[in-house]
């Protein structure tokens, strides 16, 4: 596959992978700044933002999925309606404030994340809501792919990058079986080697399943953990090793040797682990022989927002991402459609100074 911009502009953001630390355009990230005596070049400061693309193609045909609580729509309070394209603009109008305050990565999704905070958990059903870019047979939907670029090259022109996750668990089972899953790896690589943004991680899925029952009526025996790093390989050669590429797993999982081998990263994740656990995550991995063969990096792109979890992969030398959920309300969180995508509430500030203070208010190259 050839990599390259059909206009031969200038790539401006360049990610790559050396050891355990992540570079941009041929630097350390964060070259050369250190907090408190401790170095934190190679890393990545993260948010997880996997709705900026999100778009219910269900609604407004159904607009109420948590009747019990009350009603909890998509709808922007001061239009009624939800709006895909206000939600993407209003993303990227937010960037720069992002970047400002030392943030280097943003977590994309082409299946998002769940909207609605512990509404429709089940991982073997399909969600109510329609938010996913691929079609039954895995085909990528061309609006949604549209969406995703606009996203990467926002985030590209920042100097900041971009991890694209392609599966999600509460979606994928809207996918006919592992021959549509294998087509949406290959059209979803193509796509994003064809942008010729070099800002790009690939996350295959998003927490993939302790076991191959967990995926959709035991349909997806591929992304189960002990298969997911046959897909690695399969879009890392798919983009010619242009891009790197993992998958993550579940807060309570440990990935497998022959995952640690085939990716390019390592991408736990830390919800509801705690400072001690992510420690311990960190260090269990660390003592792989996979990883001591060939160590690379280790980032959390999901976690919490919770300061103590941030700092504990801070003291552990690892990258880290935020995750705050929300509650549907344009006020709260970065996951819960409408998102209010300013730094607007205590738990936001929490995060994004503290990496401003960790940082210098410095930009990640």
């Amino acid at each position: 596959m050839t990599i390259g911009r059909k206009d031969n502009m200038a790539v401006p953001t360049v990610l790559t992978i050396h050891g355990d630390s992540f570079q941009i355009n041929g630097r350390p990230t964060y070259a050369g700044h250190v907090h408190h005596g401790r170095s934190i070049e190679g890393r990545l400061f993260c948010v997880r933002a996997a709705q900026a693309t999100f778009d219910d193609e269900n609604w407004p045909r159904i607009k109420s999925y948590d009747a019990g609580t009350g009603v909890r729509s998509f709808a922007y309070p001061d239009t009624g309606v939800w709006d895909a394209e206000r939600n993407l603009t209003e993303f990227c109008a937010a960037l720069p404030s992002w970047k400002a305050h030392g943030i280097s990565a943003v977590v994309l999704s082409f299946q998002g994340g769940r909207p609605i905070l512990n509404v429709w958990k089940n991982r073997c059903d399909p969600q109510p809501w329609v938010n996913v870019g691929f079609e039954r047979d895995g085909r990528l939907k061309p609006e949604y792919a549209a969406r995703m670029g606009r996203c990467i090259a926002a985030l590209d022109e920042l100097g900041m990058v971009a991890v694209v996750g392609y599966f999600y668990f509460g979606q994928t089972a809207r996918l006919e079986n592992d021959v549509a899953v294998q087509r949406a790896i290959r059209e979803a690589t193509e796509f994003l080697a064809g942008l010729n943004r070099r800002n790009i991680i690939i996350e295959i899925a998003n927490e993939v399943g302790l076991d191959w029952q967990t995926y959709h009526y035991l349909q997806f025996r591929s992304l189960a953990l002990e298969n997911i790093h046959h897909h690695v390989k399969y879009a890392q050669d798919l983009c010619d090793r242009a891009l790197p590429v993992s998958a993550s797993l579940m807060a309570p999982q440990l990935p497998t040797p022959d995952l640690v081998r085939t990716a390019d990263l390592v991408l736990p994740h830390g919800n509801d682990l705690g400072p001690e656990g992510h420690a311990r995550k960190v260090q269990y991995i660390r003592n792989m022989p996979a990883y001591i063969e060939n160590p690379k990096p280790i980032f959390f792109n999901e976690s919490s927002a919770d300061v103590l979890d941030f700092q504990a992969a801070f003291e552990a030398d690892v990258s880290w991402g935020y995750y705050d959920h929300g509650l549907n309300d344009y006020v709260s969180g970065f996951q819960a459609p409408p998102v209010n995508w300013a730094i607007n509430t205590y738990a936001k500030r929490a995060y994004f100074e503290r990496v401003r203070d960790i940082t210098g208010a410095g930009g990640a190259a």
